[in-house]
């Protein structure tokens, strides 16, 4: 029997979902017991129960098993609002120039 060609050499994609979901449930578990998640990742990478990078299994740690999309992050960084509201005001209303009075009232001072 002839050998079926591969349709596409393509890398596999999606293969961190897939190892992600199929320790997810013991993820969740152990961080309820307190246990970090670097600590985590480095305990199943050391085991060979994931391949993936750091990064990528802590935005599915973040996102509850699914990975934000970049243009989500870039429209969530777009609509931020300003963090100290106070300094927005300040910027809208400067004080006044500053004047300088040559002639001093010592007694206005004491």
């Amino acid at each position: 029997m002839p050998e079926r060609p591969h349709a596409s050499k393509k890398p596999l994609q999606y293969t961190a979902r897939v190892e992600y979901r199929a320790v997810q449930a013991e993820v969740e578990r152990m961080l309820e017991q307190g246990h970090r998640a670097k600590a985590i990742f480095e305990e199943m990478s050391r085991n060979g129960r994931i391949t993936i990078s750091y990064s990528t299994f802590c935005a599915y740690v973040r996102g509850g098993g699914q990975r934000p999309r970049k243009d989500a992050l870039h429209n969530k960084r777009q609509s931020a609002k300003p963090r100290n509201d106070s300094a927005a005001v300040r910027r809208e209303a400067p004080p006044g120039p500053f004047i300088y009075n040559k002639s001093i009232d010592i007694s206005e001072l004491v």
